[in-house]
């Protein structure tokens, strides 16, 4: 990791370095930013932004994408209702998927939201800060200013934070949660859609969400329109979790055959 992260900050180094005047990227507004003294933006914050830019919205949507991938291959009910809806609105196999298209298609959007349900690869908790004057929440009385834990001392304070997790398998909201159930989004209520939290919700949601909702609505329609995919036995999902969730393993194994019709 120590390695990389070296890697990291000297790739960003060097591009700072040999960027030309007028380039249009993700990393030019931070890089031509100025200050109220017309000061740049020092190099060390340059690398912690790209950083985030990039592990926040490259591992979070990849592996979010494979587990759902992985649910829908090993439920061939599941996949085989899937590629009858991308055969029916793209039924050549060899003409481009849409993004405007795709987002039309109702049970590849109900595939996805109930993958982002069940793996959702930030699971909590995402500390928040309690106004001044404290807070009441379901009866609990909080008090105000932000809670942490104090690794150096070993001391656990009280934290107030979103459990996505826990909310996505709530009984009460999502009937039979351990089960990948697509269909259950057919007729959403108002309790399901407020207790679905893959992105956080409020003025701190995700700001990737829209990029990662359409980066993985194009990715699974083209594997699955274009593939019948299978699992093997040597695929091990088992969920390992520090911060973000991942495979065990490290990857995902999937068998594809491609499909002719």
């Amino acid at each position: 990791m120590y390695a990389n992260n070296q890697l990291g900050e000297q790739s960003i180094e060097d591009y700072v370095a040999n960027r030309q005047p007028g380039t249009k990227d993700c990393m030019g507004p931070l890089i031509d930013y100025r200050d109220e003294n017309g000061e740049p933006l020092p190099l060390p914050s340059l690398q912690i932004e790209a950083n985030m830019m990039l592990v926040g919205g490259t591992d979070t949507t990849s592996t979010t994408t494979a587990y759902t991938a992985w649910e829908i291959a090993r439920n061939p009910n599941i996949q085989e209702t899937l590629f009858k809806e991308l055969k029916s609105a793209f039924p050549d196999p060899k003409s481009p998927i849409t993004l405007k298209d795709a987002e039309k298609l109702s049970y590849l959007t109900q595939c996805l939201k109930e993958g982002l349900r069940m793996h959702t690869v930030l699971p909590g908790p995402t500390c928040r800060v309690v106004p001044d004057t404290g807070a009441s929440l379901c009866g609990y009385d909080m008090p105000p200013g932000v809670s942490y834990f104090d690794y150096s001392r070993l001391i656990r304070q009280a934290i107030t934070f979103v459990q996505a997790h826990t909310a996505h398998y709530d009984p009460s909201v999502y009937a039979y949660p351990e089960i990948f159930e697509p269909t259950r989004w057919t007729d959403e209520t108002q309790q399901m859609r407020n207790n679905f939290l893959p992105f956080s919700a409020g003025p701190r949601i995700c700001l990737g969400m829209n990029l990662a909702y359409m980066e993985m609505r194009v990715m699974l329609a083209h594997l699955f329109r274009n593939y019948y995919v299978t699992v093997p036995s040597e695929c091990d999902m088992t969920k390992l979790e520090f911060l973000l969730v991942q495979p065990k393993s490290g990857k995902c194994i999937l068998h594809l055959t491609p499909r002719t019709e």
